[in-house]
């Protein structure tokens, strides 16, 4: 795998760094915090980065983010993510019904779609489809948080912050990908 960074933020002290990496599907981004490591925001291919000016080479990167970028290479490739541990995500940046909402999509299976009455339902707001679908647009952590995996309850796909394409190619690819070996 492919990855460097292309810019280092110290917008407020904070130490963010922005990881770009390669996917069979084209460049992907990873922005987090080093120490400790948390993952601030992922940037699926065909979408960019928020610009920054500070443009810096860097090849030292923490184990966790070269694993997290492995995590969405193997899944762009068709091979079912590794799952990445809650603590690394930056939740705190959310409200407390967000991460429940969150934290319901983690539980969506590969492979698998659930609604967005289910979702809300899974995080104990029967009646929140349409807060689910708020708070699934704004997911910081695409992939790691499988917001593609939540449709509409016709079945039709519902929207996503990456485009509506992406998203079908995705719930595409887990289907053709469920008894693939990688």
């Amino acid at each position: 795998m492919k990855a460097r960074t292309i810019r280092t933020m110290n917008g407020g002290g904070r130490g963010e760094r922005l990881l770009r990496f390669d996917t069979a599907w084209g460049p992907a981004w990873l922005t987090y915090r080093p120490a400790p490591f948390t993952i601030w925001r992922i940037r699926l291919p065909g979408t960019k980065p928020e610009p920054l000016p500070d443009a810096q080479d860097d090849a030292a990167h923490p184990s966790a983010a070269l694993l997290v970028a492995q995590t969405l290479t193997d899944f762009f490739s068709g091979c079912r993510p590794m799952t990445v541990p809650e603590d690394w995500l930056a939740l705190d940046r959310l409200t407390p019904k967000e991460r429940a909402i969150l934290r319901a999509a983690r539980n969506i299976p590969y492979g698998a779609t659930r609604t967005y009455a289910q979702v809300a339902s899974m995080a104990g707001f029967p009646r929140g489809a349409r807060f689910a679908g708020n708070a699934l647009h704004k997911n910081p952590f695409p992939v790691v948080v499988p917001c593609h995996r939540v449709v509409r309850s016709d079945g039709s796909l519902g929207g996503f912050a990456g485009g509506c394409k992406i998203k079908k190619k995705m719930i595409a690819l887990e289907a053709a990908s469920l008894g693939k070996e990688c």
